[in-house]
């Protein structure tokens, strides 16, 4: 069996992803693999983030961010064993993209992910298929 080093979950906050989040601590432990969980802040392109934003999106992005964080605090304590080197992870723009960045930068071993079937998730999931060349 290939040993894992690093896991990445990436997370929605739906039922599906926190049911992942437990799974991924699981084999984090089970690995000795560190785990990231990551939560991307969907900025719509027409708010222009290659360009930078209006103050009044970058307001509600940082609010969103601050939920998120919370959020992924919240989820750590109750679903990751306390042994696991777990971090967070808060980036901006479409999903696919920053999920793909996120793996290339932590050369993550294994993607760990929930989704509710059917809408944007089944999308989101093809996208990322054709470019991810990890388990």
């Amino acid at each position: 069996m290939k040993q894992l080093y690093h896991l990445l979950c990436p997370v929605d906050f739906s039922a599906a992803s926190y049911e992942a989040i437990e799974k991924a601590g699981f084999l984090a432990q089970l690995f000795q693999a560190d785990l990231t969980l990551l939560h991307v802040v969907k900025v719509p392109v027409s708010f222009g983030v290659d360009y930078g934003m209006d103050e009044q999106s970058e307001v509600l992005t940082q609010k969103a961010a601050r939920h998120a964080r919370l959020l992924l605090r919240e989820a750590k304590r109750a679903y990751i064993p306390y042994a696991v080197k777990c971090k967070s992870s808060i980036r901006f723009g479409q999903p696919a993209r920053e999920i793909l960045r996120e793996v290339k930068q932590l050369k993550a071993d294994l993607l760990i992910w929930g989704m509710e079937s059917g809408g944007e998730g089944d999308e989101l999931f093809a996208h990322l298929c054709e470019d991810l060349h990890i388990p």
